[in-house]
């Protein structure tokens, strides 16, 4: 495992563990044996959050594989305010030159959809 961000136990004393680095849960009935339970999950991470205007901040999409994601940012009325094409498993630095507000991110993946909110503050 490489980086794992949460754990939860079932009521059979089951353990899942969410495998963040390799994008798979885990679920651990015994020491013996620990099979992956969910593979290739994708997940998407913005930092900082709240970001200044015009201020850059980072995403990443983590996925099983390398590919290209489109990125839509919206606004609260629902207006289409950015639309970037980047690669999963890399880090990305963009930055929103708007009003102070909350802003959604949207990442559209062959495997589904990822979303995010991201609050951005006056300088």
């Amino acid at each position: 495992m490489d980086g794992p961000v949460g754990v939860s136990i079932d009521a059979a004393r089951g353990i899942y563990i969410a495998d963040f680095q390799n994008n798979r849960v885990r679920y651990i009935r015994n020491t013996v044996n620990v099979p992956v339970l969910a593979n290739n999950i994708a997940s998407m991470i913005l930092f900082p959050d709240p970001v200044f205007i015009e201020k850059p901040f980072t995403i990443k999409i983590s996925s099983g594989h390398d590919q290209q994601v489109k990125i839509i940012i919206t606004n609260m009325l629902g207006e289409k305010i950015m639309e970037e094409v980047v690669n999963t498993n890399k880090k990305h630095e963009l930055s929103i030159a708007k009003a102070a507000g909350i802003y959604f991110v949207t990442a559209y993946l062959p495997s589904g959809i990822l979303k995010e909110t991201i609050v951005v503050e006056g300088q």
